[in-house]
């Protein structure tokens, strides 16, 4: 999966290499509010995920752009019964994720529809929470990994230097659990793009 991704940017990337861009292209920033839906196993540990992001992108030409980006997640906790030790716990997620990617845009208009491919690193703190005699007890648990970020998305620009963003994404976290399976959820996010 690590190669494919790594093959699918490639492709994007070389497919746009001759272009020029214009002289409207520049930097932009990106702030939007996002969401997440938990998947595979994931699903079994979290409810519906938050979170807000940020991105600094880069236009190589029209139709293409490169993005560095980070934000934060919070993925609350399911509650669940663990019949080895008999006791009952609640669990919670947060991941920071701090990708690279690229960005092309199939059209050149007012409204336009790209796809996107982020790759990085996912920083993942994992709680887990229990009540032991009476006293409420939380074991915390940090880890990095390795991870891809397809994605797909529409602007509508509002005015010269201003568009809204919304997209849909599908994260994948590789290894994150025992046995090799990867953390997944179906992200969404609405945000603005403002040239700088």
């Amino acid at each position: 999966m690590k190669a494919f991704a790594l093959f699918c940017m490639l492709v994007t990337i070389t497919s746009v290499a001759s272009s020029q861009p214009s002289s409207s292209t520049g930097w932009f920033v990106q702030v939007e509010g996002a969401g997440g839906v938990p998947t595979g196993k994931f699903n079994d540990l979290t409810n519906v995920g938050f979170a807000g992001r940020g991105s600094l992108l880069r236009a190589i030409s029209d139709n293409f752009a490169l993005t560095l980006s980070s934000g934060f997640f919070h993925f609350g906790g399911k509650d669940y019964y663990d019949y080895a030790s008999g006791q009952s716990f609640s669990t919670a997620y947060n991941v920071i994720p701090i990708t690279i990617g690229d960005r092309f845009f199939f059209t050149t208009s007012d409204v336009r529809v790209y796809q996107a491919i982020n790759l990085g690193l996912y920083l993942i703190n994992e709680s887990a929470s229990t009540n032991v005699s009476g006293y409420n007890v939380t074991i915390s648990d940090n880890a990095s990994k390795f991870g891809a970020e397809p994605v797909v998305g529409i602007q509508f620009r509002i005015d010269e230097k201003m568009t809204i963003d919304a997209n849909a994404s599908y994260p994948i976290i590789f290894n994150t659990f025992d046995g090799g399976s990867s953390l997944t959820w179906f992200g969404f996010g609405l945000g603005i793009e403002i040239e700088l």
